[in-house]
């Protein structure tokens, strides 16, 4: 039986070297999620080293 929704609210918390994220979001499936929280955690890497 599928879900009635069209999306869904999604939270992750991670932490990247000393800093600590926190992604929100409503997505259609979990590699949506996945997705966001690794372009987030790169993001981060690489602020984090100067690029």
């Amino acid at each position: 039986m599928p879900f009635p929704w069209k999306h869904y609210s999604s939270y992750a918390d991670m932490r990247v070297g000393s800093t600590i994220i926190t992604v929100a979001a409503q997505v259609k499936q979990p590699k949506d999620v996945t997705d966001l929280a690794r372009y987030t955690a790169d993001h981060i890497r690489k602020k984090q080293s100067g690029g």
